[in-house]
């Protein structure tokens, strides 16, 4: 697996659209367990609830309700200035990540946030948000945590028809403008329900956020 190819990848905006159609090819793994950081769809400081089996039969309605955009110009809950890692003569380039919701379900936590850039188009690195273990080219390391558990969530994670690793969340745009775009994940249940939880995203200071019922 050439992990730190820094090659595009023929995909096209409309994130959602396309998590849907890969969960409806394949059952979501949940990641349990241990601590460490050694699993990729769950990393933890104490061990973070399975919350069930995956989201199969019933769970692919979710999904799709879940991962469907709400549209653009949701409002924000809290917002903060990074930089995002670029393809273009600079390495990075400022930006503004904002915190549309962290609504908890009966099975899972979807996240719903909204890229932006401050100045100029961004051309964005497709292995900025990506960890360097599978699914690249998704946001797979944008992560929920709980202060109060020191828990530490990732998106949740799939084998698709041919085998890979697929992430329950976007794919990294190649491009965002000053407009924005929606962006969401899929996470596990904590072990306990927090009132709150820290939005980290890479290249951003933590986003302290509420946790809504969905």
């Amino acid at each position: 697996m050439a992990a730190t190819q820094r090659t595009r990848t023929p995909v096209v905006l409309g994130v959602a659209a396309v998590v849907v159609v890969a969960v409806l090819a394949a059952l979501v793994l949940r990641g349990g367990g241990g601590g460490g950081g050694t699993s990729p769809s769950t990393t933890t400081a104490t061990p973070v609830s399975a919350g069930g089996t995956g989201l199969a039969g019933e769970g692919e309605a979710l999904a799709r309700r879940a991962l469907a955009s709400k549209g653009e110009g949701a409002p924000l809950v809290a917002s903060a200035n990074g930089t995002v890692g670029t393809l273009g003569a600079q390495k990075t380039q400022p930006a503004v990540a904002e915190v549309l919701g962290v609504e908890a379900g009966a099975n899972d936590i979807l996240l719903r946030w909204r890229l932006r850039s401050t100045g100029p188009v961004l051309d964005i690195d497709t292995l900025f948000f990506s960890p360097r273990y599978e699914p690249i080219f998704q946001m797979n390391g944008v992560a929920l945590v709980d202060p109060s558990g020191k828990e530490r969530g990732t998106p949740l994670t799939y084998r698709n028809a041919r085998g890979g690793l697929r992430c329950a969340c976007s794919i990294t745009p190649f491009y965002v403008d000053q407009r924005g775009l929606e962006l969401q994940g899929l996470y596990p249940l904590f072990t306990h329900a927090p009132a709150q939880v820290e939005v980290q995203i890479p290249g951003f200071p933590p986003i302290t956020v509420p946790v809504t019922s969905r």
